[in-house]
């Protein structure tokens, strides 16, 4: 997800809670690991990141659930 907007350590927090609460509950379990740029924001190593990386290829079910949060969040684009 990237709009070209930082993302704080807050924010990426948030928002992989809200991707995680956007999936069905009784549904596939999905890993999410964070990397990059996002991670050194995550721990403090760096103000912020303009995106979330992926280390693989996300399924519909969690691509579903990204692009809702981040269309709820005015993150597209």
């Amino acid at each position: 997800m990237t709009s070209g907007v930082p993302l704080s350590d807050e924010e990426i927090r948030r928002y992989l809670e809200e991707v995680a609460g956007a999936l069905k509950p009784k549904g596939r379990q999905h890993t999410m690991l964070v990397v990059g740029g996002a991670l050194l924001a995550w721990h403090g190593l760096r103000d912020a990141t303009r995106d979330v990386d992926s280390v693989h290829r996300l399924d519909e079910e969690l691509q579903s659930a990204v692009a809702l949060v981040a269309s709820q969040r005015g993150r597209v684009g």
